[in-house]
């Protein structure tokens, strides 16, 4: 079984991915991820499709019929996956107040 190590940034963008209710697009996740605020529609769409990439991979491979990659998430990366969890609750809550 491969194993790939989230960084606290792809950890992030895996909760955002988990929490959003429709597809997003590469140019979408660079531009939420708020790592590249003065970008363009190209940066954020390379920078988006960089910090996907491990999860396309894995995707792909168990779509062909591979053993799906192991994430092994950091304790960073799971303090980024709650932090993000709790910002992603807040919105919503706030979007259901409204």
């Amino acid at each position: 079984m491969n194993r790939y190590v989230l960084k606290p940034r792809e950890a992030t963008i895996l909760a955002l991915l988990l929490a959003a209710d429709r597809e997003m697009t590469a140019l979408e996740i660079g531009r939420d991820s708020g790592l590249c605020r003065n970008g363009n529609t190209r940066t954020w769409a390379e920078l988006g499709s960089s910090l996907i990439r491990p999860l396309l991979i894995a995707g792909a491979a168990a779509k062909c019929g591979r053993k799906p990659l192991c994430f092994e998430i950091t304790e960073r990366g799971r303090i980024a996956i709650a932090l993000f969890r709790v910002i992603a609750n807040r919105k919503v809550r706030h979007d259901a107040d409204a």
